[in-house]
């Protein structure tokens, strides 16, 4: 399975996920993912730390150099703290979007009504605010059903408060809001982009 498949909500169901596992979703195995995967995700980045500008820090590596498949085989771990897997999580959606053209603006920009993910620019001058949501299960629903109301009313007030912030006269058409659900799942990524969200 081609780590950048894109699945759509009819394809995969929650339902239709227990009727092929029986229920039971089968874990990536540590097995799987080779040594040096753990090793490059201790070096990769230091979660707790961030910069003045919210950004991620790495450990000796950009977080922009950072490979899907590096990114994945990390993702894999299943040592890996749930903090932990939505950072990479974050990361992995950001490189996706960047492959395929995207503008990505700032990351992990936060104000006292919550955090935004990303936020990019579409070749037509769109805004996009991007919200992420990893899982390694879906036990408890989908990635993108973890985006409540309450959770779309804090990331609309954040994005009002990113744009009226000084220097932030990005020339756009309109504004628009997407979820990437990303679903770890038997040595593979999952994306599954939902423009237009909310």
């Amino acid at each position: 399975m081609d780590t950048n498949t894109v699945y759509n909500e009819t394809n995969c169901t929650r339902m239709a996920l227990n009727q092929q596992t029986d229920g039971a979703l089968p874990a990536a195995t540590t097995s799987e993912c080779a040594a040096e995967t753990i090793e490059a995700a201790r070096n990769l980045v230091a979660i707790s730390n961030s910069s003045p500008e919210g950004q991620p820090r790495a450990a000796g590596i950009a977080m922009e150099e950072a490979s899907l498949q590096n990114i994945e085989r990390i993702l894999c771990d299943e040592r890996l703290s749930p903090r932990k897997l939505g950072a990479f999580g974050e990361q992995y959606a950001a490189q996706w979007l960047k492959e395929r053209g995207w503008q990505i603006l700032a990351r992990n920009w936060s104000s006292r009504h919550g955090e935004l993910d990303i936020i990019m620019r579409e070749r037509d001058d769109t805004l996009v605010f991007v919200e992420v949501k990893t899982r390694r299960t879906l036990h408890y629903g989908t990635p993108q059903e973890a985006i409540t109301r309450h959770k779309q009313l804090n990331l609309r007030r954040t994005a009002v408060s990113w744009l009226s912030g000084p220097g932030r006269n990005f020339k756009h058409t309109q504004i628009r809001f997407d979820a990437i659900s990303l679903w770890v799942h038997d040595g593979h990524v999952l994306v599954h982009w939902i423009p237009g969200a909310f």
